[in-house]
């Protein structure tokens, strides 16, 4: 992994992922970061539970992460999260947090993947986690 000074916009580092190790997913996982997409400052946090993230811990991040100006908090959780948690996210009323369940690696392979809207699981295949929407 390589941090330098971005280039192309001043004031900003930027981080190029060459092998997404251990001790890189471990700085990812404990060092959320906010990245600019099509113009708008967005939030990544990787979560690092064995379980399925619940309610408390997803307005835990929110609270604690999401910043005002922000765009969305994308919250990536390889287990998922409850459905509790889902409903959280859905009902929030600026839509702010995006949920989704994919593995680090395949966060890195398809960064910067943001959800359009909702909540997604990955499968090979992007699916809405809430299967009634």
């Amino acid at each position: 992994m390589e941090i330098s000074k971005s280039k192309r916009i001043s004031d900003v580092f930027a981080m190029k992922v060459c092998n997404l190790s251990q001790g890189t997913q471990d700085f990812m996982t404990q060092n959320p970061f906010i990245f600019v997409n099509q113009g708008k400052l967005k939030g990544l946090i990787l979560a690092n539970q064995d379980h399925p993230l619940t309610l408390g811990e997803v307005q835990s991040l929110f609270k604690t992460y999401y910043i005002s100006g922000m765009d969305c908090l994308l919250i990536v959780s390889p287990p998922g999260v409850t459905r509790e948690a889902e409903r959280f996210a859905s009902s929030h009323p600026i839509k702010r947090i995006r949920l989704v369940s994919m593995q680090p690696d395949t966060v890195v392979k398809r960064f910067p993947f943001i959800p359009r809207s909702g909540n997604h699981v990955d499968s090979g295949e992007e699916k809405m986690m809430d299967k009634g929407k």
